[in-house]
């Protein structure tokens, strides 16, 4: 629901903010800075990714987890997307995830958020489990009813039923199953 009320508002706080900054700066000055933000936007994008490549590269090379790198230059795309969004406050965003000290702080606090949703959910898989999903503890039984059926006409594996492999019998011999009706495959009284 955060996310719903998060892309009506954004709108709407970016039409706020450039009818207040038009009335201030003028309306040259602002389409000027939408124009200026979004190629600063495009130059990221371009230079950034093989940017992030390159350290994402290093990292693995000197044999240090890579997953520093590779946040560092997601955030640094996303920063790039957000400032070719038409916007003032997406730019603002845009522009802090250009800083590597914002970048750092974010990581950190996704890390944490990942760490605590991993927790609680393997804390609730060992009470399942400790516990059981039936009654009393118990683990749930599932009773069904099963059929043999015989393989098409046509099939290719009709002469290799009653756990025989292509080829021979299942002892490793030669002898096939579905010859002449002498196999134990032909009778569905012998299957298991």
């Amino acid at each position: 629901m955060r996310i719903v009320l998060a892309l009506i508002a954004l709108p709407l706080i970016e039409i706020a903010l450039f009818v207040q900054t038009g009335r201030w700066m003028g309306l040259w000055v602002v389409l000027g800075l939408v124009v200026a933000s979004g190629l600063g936007g495009l130059l990221v994008l371009s230079h950034g990714r093989a940017g992030g490549l390159r350290d994402i590269q290093r990292a693995i090379e000197t044999e240090r987890d890579p997953s520093g790198p590779l946040g560092h230059a997601a955030l640094r795309m996303l920063g790039g997307v957000m400032l070719v969004m038409p916007g003032f406050l997406t730019d603002a965003l845009g522009l802090l995830l250009m800083v590597p000290a914002m970048r750092g702080l974010a990581l950190r606090r996704m890390h944490a958020r990942v760490a605590t949703v991993h927790a609680r959910a393997h804390a609730r898989a060992h009470t399942t489990h400790a516990r059981g999903s039936g009654p009393g503890g118990r683990p749930d039984v599932i009773d069904a009813e099963y059929e043999v059926l015989d393989p098409r006409k046509d099939s290719p594996w009709r002469d290799h039923v009653g756990g025989q492999a292509p080829g021979g019998s299942a002892d490793g011999g030669t002898t096939g199953s579905g010859h002449g009706g002498t196999g134990k495959g032909d009778n569905p009284e012998n299957r298991h």
